[in-house]
């Protein structure tokens, strides 16, 4: 998140001298990471005859909301874990290939 904010300019460099103190960007909103996908069709094929699809996240920051095409897959804790998910179940569906897309959603509360 913090990369993607400074690419777009929204923020300077957060290890530049004191910027690091400005805490008003992260107490003051709620961030939304926003990512669409489709499925390869070896993927798809895969699922199709019972394999299994990992949603994986290392080193997230604490305190987000993770989604995937609205459905809610769990909530970050720890920054320090490796989050895993199941996907591509009948309780958290994913788009197959050739179909609509999916969203990831990550949430950053403040």
């Amino acid at each position: 998140l913090i990369t993607d904010l400074q690419t777009a300019g929204v923020i300077g460099d957060p290890l530049y001298e004191n910027s690091f103190l400005n805490s008003s960007i992260w107490n003051d909103y709620t961030w939304t990471y926003t990512h669409h996908f489709a499925l390869p069709l070896s993927v798809a094929t895969t699922l199709s005859a019972g394999g299994r699809l990992q949603l994986v996240f290392d080193g997230i920051k604490m305190g987000a909301a993770l989604k995937l095409n609205g459905v809610i897959l769990g909530n970050a804790t720890s920054q320090f874990v490796r989050y895993s998910f199941d996907i591509g179940t009948p309780e958290r569906p994913v788009s197959q290939a050739g179909k609509a897309e999916n969203m990831l959603e990550v949430i950053f509360d403040p």
